[in-house]
């Protein structure tokens, strides 16, 4: 009987093992986003994160993959559930700018009521690799600050690969720790990619920077790419028109000299000099071997260029300062925008005011300017006043159905082109009249007729009827458009601008006369709001190609070639820069 009972309290421990064992393993598997044998035929999507532990306060990439597991397969409809309590994302302004993808994108949203990310898009060419982990997407995030222990993310009910396949769904949960400080880290200095500027040749006074008037100021632009692989950079410098001019007011651009070492391609450059907005621009690529980017990487500054401003004779005294703009833009392999932050450099005019040291660096993103504090208001409230009688109860205002039937042009368009004759295009309303403060977007298709002007409608089921309504048409390949009249009209393209809405929609149809203006190209997919260097190399690139996948993110006359007629009406938009907003 001893014998037996010993036996029983074995198994019992044999049991017992196994079950922690398989109970660890689990745990383990779950963090680490993957399975431990795929079963063929099923895809697997799982997540990870970059970089691959997490912090309290830490900006990370959250990154959605897939192996098909043997299944072909081209599209995905993916939803990740994510926890606001624990997690937040990068750019919180506009929140489908954290999602990028390698591949084409029909829907990249996020839902901050119900916590959900959708991602909706296509494989174009080959189907995904059969037997490999391939990332699909992924999101720009940052844990919250303060916050410890772990973060789960989890794929929604909704999820779907190729054609409705059946699929394994992995849920991420991944361990947040506390921050540890490096004793050899340089407190104030970022770290990360960045572009600063110097001026070595500024003459000093008692240790301070002052340029006299009429003199030549020689400003260098340094890259730090702190060893990560680069792509393109988009670099943007504002100047005060007051106190700077240029060393050769003849030819503008030629102020703007390139360094042909920096290890970009010294043939597909963009330099432009915009007296309007009083900024400098030039944009880099870097050489393509075998259709492959060869990036720029160094643990040193590099130095892309020098802008040759002059100090205006008739320059008040006072301080100059040159920091380039949050909208420059650093791009890695993965096209993805790694700018840390940018460093200027101040210096006097005339007189000495300051020292010119360098301006504290600025994140890309301008943080909210925190509300004032009132003061508390008085102890001795009042008497209370009764009203002499009830108010008038006033109804909110009803939406009732509206048709928009609206005509248009795209840029470099002028008669029915030979590829697309219908496409997609995203129309936003808005009004801020006290009775609606209304905004509304809906897709709506359009169609072009021999004169290359193109007509749609968009159905809005419930819109309040007001009469300062400002509209914006984004194209498929544009730049967002904002219009505030029925029928504006303008000189030339992209001269036309407004800033308050005029527009009055009623129930029923409204007739929407745009042809007049143009939607500028330049935006290509994956869109992003903006035109830059990205969209100058994809275009490039891809000169001479009629590959259908290709035609579909760098065609942007749809006239069935990439050609050169493409590639300067993208350069063209460098000018313009971004989608107009609300």
């Amino acid at each position: 009987m001893p014998n037996r009972l010993l036996i029983n309290s074995r198994k019992t421990a044999i049991i017992i093992v196994v079950l922690v064992t398989l109970l660890a393993g689990s745990i383990f598997l779950l963090r680490q986003g993957r399975r431990s044998k795929a079963t063929p035929g099923v895809p697997t999507l799982f997540y990870s994160t970059e970089p691959g532990s997490l912090q309290s306060g830490q900006n990370f990439d959250l990154v959605l993959k897939i192996n098909p597991n043997g299944a072909t397969l081209y599209a995905f409809e993916l939803y990740t559930i994510y926890d606001p309590q624990k997690v937040d994302f990068q750019n919180t302004t506009i929140l489908a700018q954290n999602i990028s993808s390698q591949f084409i994108l029909i829907n990249s949203t996020v839902d901050t009521a119900n916590n959900i990310i959708s991602i909706t898009g296509a494989k174009t060419g080959s189907a995904f690799p059969s037997s490999s982990n391939t990332e699909i997407a992924r999101v720009k995030m940052k844990v919250k600050s303060g916050v410890l222990g772990d973060v789960g993310f989890s794929w929604g009910g909704n999820t779907k690969v190729g054609s409705n396949l059946n699929k394994e769904l992995l849920d991420g949960l991944f361990t947040i720790s506390e921050v540890t400080i490096q004793p050899t880290s340089t407190p104030g200095q970022p770290a990360g990619p960045d572009l600063h500027l110097d001026i070595p040749t500024l003459p000093r006074v008692g240790g301070s920077g002052i340029a006299q008037r009429g003199a030549n100021v020689d400003v260098q632009v340094f890259l730090k790419t702190n060893n990560i692989p680069v792509k393109a950079v988009d670099f943007i410098l504002p100047y005060d028109d007051s106190m700077l001019t240029f060393q050769n007011t003849a030819d503008l651009v030629a102020n703007i000299e390139l360094d042909p070492n920096s290890g970009f391609n010294t043939q597909f450059v963009i330099k432009k000099v915009d007296v309007v907005a009083k900024k400098i621009i030039f944009a880099l690529v870097v050489p393509v071997v075998n259709q492959q980017p060869v990036p720029v990487s160094s643990p040193n500054d590099i130095l892309l260029g020098i802008i040759k401003f002059k100090v205006r004779t008739d320059a008040p005294d006072g301080q100059v300062s040159l920091l380039p703009d949050t909208t420059s833009t650093i791009y890695d392999l993965q096209t993805q925008n790694i700018l840390t932050c940018t460093g200027g450099i101040r210096f006097n005019v005339g007189v000495l005011t300051a020292t010119d040291t360098p301006i504290p660096t600025s994140p890309p993103f301008i943080t909210d300017t925190p509300w004032p504090t009132f003061p508390p208001p008085p102890t001795n409230t009042p008497f209370i006043i009764l009203p002499t009688s009830v108010p008038t109860i006033t109804n909110p205002p009803v939406g009732v159905a509206m048709a928009l039937d609206f005509k248009f042009r795209f840029q470099g368009i002028l008669a029915k082109p030979n590829r697309l004759n219908s496409i997609p295009v995203k129309i936003t309303v808005k009004s801020s009249a006290a009775s609606a403060n209304t905004i509304k977007s809906v897709s709506a298709n359009v169609t072009v007729d021999a004169s290359g002007i193109w007509s749609g409608q968009a159905y809005f089921p419930s819109l309040l009827e007001a009469p300062d309504y400002i509209i914006l048409v984004k194209g498929p390949m544009h730049l967002q458009k904002r219009i505030c009249e029925n029928s504006p009209s303008e000189t030339e393209p992209a001269k036309y601008s407004c800033i308050s809405g005029n527009i009055q929609l009623l129930a029923g149809t409204n007739l929407l006369d745009f042809n007049q203006i143009n939607l500028i190209a330049g935006d290509l997919p994956q869109q992003d709001g903006v035109a830059n260097a990205y969209d100058v190399a994809l275009t490039r690139n891809n000169l001479g190609s009629t590959d259908p996948a290709i035609l579909a993110i760098a065609d942007v006359n749809f006239d069935g070639i990439v050609d050169t007629q493409d590639y300067s009406l993208v350069i063209e938009a460098l000018a313009i820069r971004t989608d107009d907003e609300l």
